[in-house]
């Protein structure tokens, strides 16, 4: 298995187990979260609904990532068993050969941050993606 890349979108409790098994079957394994904050952080979001209540942390995005990334203990045990974690990612698009895209040879998916996009190639995919609310303003 060691030549199937497998990505894994969602760095909550089942993406990380999901991209723990797949690296320890040896497959290369990358772990996309665009937000990776623990269930049980999830309550400090309410400062990103009421601006005036924003912490210095929370107006930092690269702290607040750093924060958010030690409060999730699975991201450390996937680091160390050789999964790439891509923190801060969002997932844009997932393509595969069709009718209508027939120049993706292969499975891609559209992932961007703040300051690119770019295309990952994977041969299987995992949507960890969770029960997070997401409020539109």
């Amino acid at each position: 298995m060691s030549d199937i890349h497998v990505a894994v979108v969602g760095a909550g409790p089942a993406g990380v187990a999901a991209a723990l098994a797949a690296a320890e079957a040896g497959a290369r394994v990358t772990l996309i979260d665009e937000h990776p904050i623990d269930s049980s952080m999830m309550g400090l979001d309410i400062p990103y609904l009421f601006g005036q209540r924003m912490t210095p942390t929370i107006r930092d995005p690269g702290l607040m990532l750093q924060r958010a990334m030690a409060a999730n203990p699975g991201i450390a045990q996937t680091q160390e068993a050789g999964v790439e974690v891509l923190p801060g990612v969002y997932v844009w698009g997932s393509f595969r050969e069709r009718r209508n895209s027939r120049h993706v040879p292969r499975p891609v998916l559209g992932l961007g941050n703040d300051r690119e996009t770019w295309m990952l190639e994977y041969d299987r995919l995992v949507l960890a993606t969770g029960a997070r609310d997401l409020s539109l303003s």
